[in-house]
């Protein structure tokens, strides 16, 4: 007799966001996460030429957000195709230039 595999439920997921940044994870890894990083501060790193090494300036607290989400509303981005470097552009469009023996 084959027995009926009782369908999963939903992962439950949650949105972390860290200063400007959003990163997704299943929800108890998630909390997890945000627990440790209560209390963080936001540092910006720069070299000390006196003292020779780098050294760490306390900026502000850091912005530590969590959001429960559904599954149902995450989506994968369309993919972009990639767009050349407006250098690049550039030097595809300049004219050619005589060679300098042919200026004189």
């Amino acid at each position: 007799m084959a027995t009926r595999s009782t369908p999963k439920p939903p992962q439950t997921l949650c949105v972390v966001s860290v200063g400007y940044t959003q990163i997704l994870l299943p929800a108890d890894v998630g909390l997890k996460l945000a627990g440790l990083l209560r209390g963080a501060v936001e540092v910006k790193r720069r070299y000390d030429t006196e003292a020779h090494r780098e050294i760490f300036e306390i900026e502000d607290e850091l912005r530590v957000e969590y959001s429960s989400i559904k599954a149902d509303q995450v989506r994968r981005a369309a993919a972009q195709p990639p767009v050349a470097p407006p250098l690049l552009a550039l030097c595809h469009e300049l004219p050619k230039l005589p060679r300098p023996s042919k200026l004189l």
